[in-house]
């Protein structure tokens, strides 16, 4: 991931601080600026976090899709799954048959494991 596991404990730790203090930033921004204060991408950050987040596939996917500044149109596009889904797969709505959740996984470069 290219941090020493003492950052890698400093990012959960500022992570779970800003939560935990109802900051007033998102999730996403948190991790976005938590990847540029260690000079690593947005993914390697939400890698880290992960169990922080919880295992709720709707929520990590809608974080990975706005941390890569995409619709739920571009994503539908790009995995050719409809808009319905997308939206469905983010509220809970839906689970994902594992041919969709690889087409997901290999859009936003993250491993099965990590959404």
């Amino acid at each position: 991931m290219g941090l020493s596991k003492s950052e890698v404990h400093a990012v959960k730790l500022r992570y779970k601080t800003a939560i935990d203090n109802n900051n007033t930033s998102t999730q996403v921004e948190i991790i976005k600026l938590l990847a540029a204060s260690h000079g690593v991408t947005p993914s390697c950050i939400f890698k880290i976090i992960k169990g922080e987040l919880g295992e709720n596939i709707g929520t990590n996917l809608k974080i990975l899709r706005l941390l890569n500044n995409l619709t739920q149109k571009e994503v539908a596009e790009s995995t050719c799954l409809s808009c319905d889904t997308i939206s469905a797969l983010e509220r809970g709505k839906h689970t994902p048959q594992r041919k969709s959740l690889q087409k997901i996984v290999e859009l936003f470069g993250v491993s099965i494991e990590d959404i």
